[in-house]
């Protein structure tokens, strides 16, 4: 059976509450489903300072914005569901969800994120194929204190991490392409960051003690 909707929100993070919220206050019912709690991410980030509504900290603002989504009477929150098709057809938009749900609607939002980028898809990196890394987003700082960190990739999350860390005491180490510098810009002066531009960069598994890497130039 299909649930037919005016419109279909795919990704329960900030942009896709937001949709949402605004869809309901001119009428239109939504569908917004997301495998994990409403703005997961945000539960992460320990301080903000960029948003209004004086918010101090992610899981501060992510308490706010699902308020506000529950507020939004014309809005079905479906959470734990993990959405695996998206079909768009001339009229219509169709999502299948890996609980075996269907929903269709005229439109659709794919608010989804950022998501890290493949070993495959990043020529200069080469991580054994057992090793599991950590996301930046999911990092737990409270445990490199006094330590250090590696860092995959100078991408945009690395600033929001470091802004949103402000009394993070570790080192962190940022390996990037040499043709991604200009993406260092944003960190270039945070103390805490040495800068590796590398051709290429290997990392492997050393047991408990954590993981080992290596690069040229």
């Amino acid at each position: 059976m299909t649930a037919i909707t005016d419109l279909v929100i795919v990704g329960g993070g900030p942009a896709g509450c937001a949709a949402a919220v605004m869809a309901a206050s001119v009428g239109i019912r939504s569908v917004l489903i997301e495998p994990d709690a409403l703005c997961a991410k945000l539960q992460h980030i320990a301080v903000v300072n960029n948003v209004v509504g004086g918010h101090t900290s992610g899981p501060e603002l992510a308490a706010a914005v699902a308020e506000d989504v529950a507020r939004a009477e014309l809005c079905e929150v479906d959470l734990g569901a993990r959405v695996i098709e998206v079909r768009a057809y001339d009229d219509h938009v169709a999502v299948r969800t890996d609980t075996g749900r269907n929903v269709s609607a005229p439109y659709a939002v794919v608010a989804t994120g950022v998501g890290p980028i493949p070993v495959l898809a990043a020529p200069w990196l080469t991580v054994a194929t057992d090793l599991d890394l950590p996301t930046l987003w999911g990092a737990k700082a409270s445990g490199a204190a006094g330590g250090s960190l590696l860092v995959l990739g100078a991408d945009r999350p690395l600033g929001t991490f470091l802004r949103t860390h402000p009394t993070l005491d570790a080192t962190v180490t940022v390996a990037y392409p040499q043709e991604d510098d200009y993406k260092v810009d944003e960190v270039r002066s945070d103390a805490r960051v040495t800068l590796l531009p590398v051709a290429g960069l290997s990392v492997s598994d050393v047991g408990d003690s954590g993981f080992t890497a290596a690069w040229f130039d």
